[in-house]
């Protein structure tokens, strides 16, 4: 098993700790909301993090930086 944890001097690691919730998407992508890391997408061949947050300066960034429920459509979105 491994454990995957936020270091603030790497961008690539999980953005927080707490984590709200999981899906794994009908493609095998594994996204992560978390407690102030925003969302996090998780790329399981490198095994490194996206994060996706809240910008000020982009509308359509993420409303805000907790994500504590994730949901998939059914036409993959």
């Amino acid at each position: 098993m491994t454990v995957y944890k936020y270091d603030p001097l790497d961008s690539t690691t999980l953005g927080n700790n707490n984590v709200f919730a999981l899906l794994e998407d009908r493609s095998g992508t594994l996204w992560l909301g978390t407690a102030g890391g925003g969302l996090n997408r998780f790329d399981r061949a490198t095994e490194r993090f996206t994060r996706f947050k809240h910008d000020p300066h982009h509308p359509n960034s993420l409303s805000a930086d907790v994500v504590s429920a994730l949901f998939e459509d059914r036409s993959g979105v």
